[in-house]
């Protein structure tokens, strides 16, 4: 009865993007074997009220980054997921860790436009804009 409660197989639990993301990004860094010789450095945040030091992406997590964004989403035969799967593919063929983030960023950004407009259609508003333009209906 307890193998039914904890069994060990991950692949059967469905996680949120988020945690999908996690996941892959890990993995993804610990299958790197390019042996990056630059180190991490440090750089303040013009951004914050404190001179905090913040550690830049190393070429290490920026190549774990830019597979794990294909590794996101529902694996059925939906279109979006083929869509994404041919997308996968692509990325496969890529070298250059920028033009694969990029790819990365037009497919998250494709997908976030559709989910819109399911919203839009079925009448929920965005919430997550807070009001600034990018919330769909009015109050």
């Amino acid at each position: 009865e307890e193998e039914d409660d904890d069994d060990g197989d991950d692949d059967s639990e469905i996680l949120d993007r988020v945690a999908q993301f996690q996941q892959a990004f890990e993995d993804a860094k610990e299958t790197d074997n390019q042996g990056y010789i630059l180190q991490p450095t440090t750089a303040t945040d013009n951004l914050s009220s404190t001179d905090e030091q913040v550690v830049l992406r190393s070429p290490k997590d920026l190549t774990a980054i830019s597979w794990a964004a294909f590794c996101t989403g529902p694996k059925d035969n939906s279109k979006e997921s083929i869509k994404r799967q041919a997308i996968q593919i692509q990325a496969l063929d890529m070298t250059n860790v920028i033009q694969r983030m990029q790819l990365a960023a037009a497919m998250l950004r494709e997908e976030q436009n559709s989910l819109k407009a399911k919203l839009a259609l079925a009448g929920i508003q965005d919430i997550f804009r807070g009001g600034d333009g990018g919330v769909i209906g009015d109050e």
